[in-house]
């Protein structure tokens, strides 16, 4: 079911996280996690460092969770994503970037989160966007990966041709 290049958005209502989003966004917000899947059982993603996990351990607490697949992805372009994506296991967790988002959800802007894009500073839709900028030059919902929230992505997956919802799930 998992392959190579898919996004997987969860949502844990009880996370910090999720509960600063959902004050600090302008739109609705379901999911507050998103994540890679970089072989058939596991992911890549930003939650305390970056780090490879299994993938069933990532959805276990998990309120839902929705997987994304890009369509014509081209197997070249799916090699740069998990060799970008894969470099920067055990970088910590950014929380720099969570304050620069949250100021720029509440003036309204991307300026904030513009000013830092070191790739190495990586929540975990940044590492999501950041990677597949590298190897697509992707930009989801229009926003820079140094900007990105889960947010976006699911918003990309909703209103583009360019992506197809493989599950989606609430428990």
């Amino acid at each position: 079911m998992f392959k190579l290049g898919d996004i997987i958005l969860t949502e844990r209502k009880s996370s910090i996280i999720a509960k600063f989003m959902k004050f600090f966004q302008k739109d609705s917000v379901k999911y507050s996690h998103s994540m890679v899947v970089i072989d058939d059982s596991n992911v890549i993603e930003s939650h305390i460092r970056i780090r490879i996990s299994p993938i069933y351990d990532s959805l276990k607490k998990a309120d839902s969770y929705k997987i994304i697949r890009k369509t014509n992805i081209t197997d070249k372009e799916l090699q740069i994503l998990r060799k970008s994506l894969c470099s920067l296991e055990g970088q910590f967790y950014s929380v720099k970037r969570i304050l620069l988002q949250i100021l720029d959800h509440i003036f309204n802007t991307n300026w904030f989160t513009k000013q830092s894009t070191d790739k190495k500073d990586q929540v975990c839709s940044s590492l999501v966007a950041w990677g597949y900028y590298v190897a697509c030059k992707i930009k989801f919902n229009g926003v820079e990966w140094a900007s990105c929230d889960p947010d976006d992505i699911d918003d990309e997956s909703l209103n583009s041709d360019k992506w197809i919802i493989v599950q989606e799930v609430t428990k």
